[in-house]
């Protein structure tokens, strides 16, 4: 299976489009589920912050959780 690099390149231009996301912009973009991405923050490993009753990611750090995560194995 081959990586689609147009893809890549616009998931990566929507990302630095914008300084920060909405939870359910965040997970659109990062292509997982509400419950995942609320997982990550639990976890530790996604940094969320709250402003208004808001919980709201920057884009950077969305970036830096995507790219800390595993190289898929294709068998």
């Amino acid at each position: 299976m081959e990586v689609d690099e147009q893809v890549i390149t616009d998931h990566t231009t929507a990302l630095r489009q914008r300084p920060v996301y909405t939870i359910p912009e965040a997970y659109n973009l990062a292509r997982v589920g509400r419950t995942t991405l609320y997982g990550e923050i639990r976890a530790g490993r996604l940094t969320a912050r709250k402003i208004a009753g808001r919980t709201l990611i920057l884009a950077g750090d969305l970036e830096s959780w995507l790219q800390s995560l595993p190289s898929a194995r294709v068998v």
